[in-house]
């Protein structure tokens, strides 16, 4: 079992193995600049198979068929929304594509490497013109120029690798997760053992990066081992961690904002379905993506849960495998649904947990979600 989780940890993390990063991100030429007329909420997806080969795809406002791209992804990429554009991540290939006004080859605005073989995990945005890339396999976190995709610089995370400053130490901290707050940049970095599977290792961190200067002002050490997703809410950040896959030693860490310190663990692990992953909150509102063995298989329960009085409801039984990703548009929120026989999206009341409509069908089964506005 300990070696099924291992092995799952490296599927479901992503953690294909790399050691230095290329000086400078190869960039391919611009294609297009296309933007539509009016102003509309999407929910936009990437799909997978067998992490083998996906495609982008969105759900349009009121809609209840899902529209298909073209472009074509590897089955490991992510998708991310800013200021009307679409970003997609594909990790396997470690290209960023930002897209406007659609999801085929003509929307396409540029094509960028973020570094070969560098496992890209998230990408956050602080401006117009200015993103960092988290990148699990290296020490360095990329900044670029947004409006061009070309890398203007990289912050060193070397020091905050595991066992640092020892024989021990490892080439990368596993950074993922991050979330911006007031021109502050927090990023989860796992600290995990490379060379054993990606097993726990060192503790876990949360750094903290000031916007405008790139300098790493504080690394705050979590309680919790294996950080993989953290929100901001009420001037708290909400940190999930994992721990080790099969065992129930994560839950929910809360860190001050304004203090910049810890405050424990308000949720235990033990209160999930099973390894607690990623979240979305609409409010206080929250909904974890929980995995366990069921019948020989490895599957997502989405499980809501409510940060002010940090308890936990049954997982929503309508979902059988919630991995296909997480959004809201804070009047639903809507869970990439990956078992059944119809994969796809399904829209849910955030409130009272009830489904409103779904599985609507995605073609290949979701991957990742992102709440796309386009005008």
């Amino acid at each position: 079992m300990r070696m099924f989780a291992a092995t799952l940890v490296a599927a479901m993390l992503f953690a294909h193995c790399a050691k230095d990063a290329p000086t400078a991100p190869e960039k391919k030429i611009p294609v297009a600049d296309t933007t539509t007329a009016d102003t509309a909420t999407h929910i936009a997806f990437t799909t997978s198979v067998a992490f083998t080969e996906g495609d982008l795809g969105y759900l349009g406002e009121d809609a209840d068929t899902c529209t298909g791209g073209g472009i074509g992804l590897s089955g490991d990429a992510a998708v991310f929304s800013y200021q009307n554009a679409l970003y997609v991540i594909d990790r396997t290939n470690s290209v960023l594509t930002r897209l406007e006004g659609g999801v085929d080859t003509p929307n396409v605005a540029y094509q960028s490497n973020v570094g070969t073989g560098s496992n890209p995990k998230n990408i956050l945005f602080i401006s117009s013109t200015k993103a960092y890339i988290t990148r699990y396999n290296i020490a360095s976190l990329l900044i670029i120029n947004l409006e061009t995709g070309d890398s203007t610089g990289h912050i060193s995370l070397a020091p905050y690798v595991a066992f640092a400053g020892t024989d021990s130490a490892k080439t990368a901290p596993q950074m993922d997760a991050g979330c911006i707050v007031a021109g502050k940049v927090y990023i989860a970095c796992q600290r995990l053992d490379p060379d054993a599977w990606f097993a726990i290792a060192d503790t876990s961190l949360v750094l903290v990066i000031n916007g405008s200067t790139n300098a790493v002002e504080k690394a705050i050490r979590l309680s919790l081992r294996n950080p993989v997703d953290m929100k901001a809410h009420g001037g708290k950040l909400y940190v999930s961690c994992v721990g080790a896959y099969g065992i129930n030693d994560g839950g929910i860490e809360v860190i001050n904002l304004a203090t910049g310190a810890s405050e424990g663990v308000i949720i235990d692990e033990a209160g999930f379905y099973g390894d607690m992953t990623n979240f979305i909150l609409s409010g206080s509102r929250g909904f974890m993506m929980a995995g366990a063995m069921v019948g020989g298989e490895y599957l997502t329960k989405i499980v809501p849960f409510d940060l002010s009085d940090s308890t936990v409801d049954a997982a929503l039984s309508y979902i059988s495998d919630g991995f296909g990703g997480l959004a809201t548009d804070n009047e639903y929120v809507y869970v990439g649904e990956r078992g059944g026989s119809t994969p796809g999206i399904v829209v849910i009341d955030p409130v009272t947990g009830v489904k409103v409509k779904g599985p609507i069908a995605t073609g290949m089964a979701p991957y990742s979600l992102a709440l796309w506005t386009v005008q």
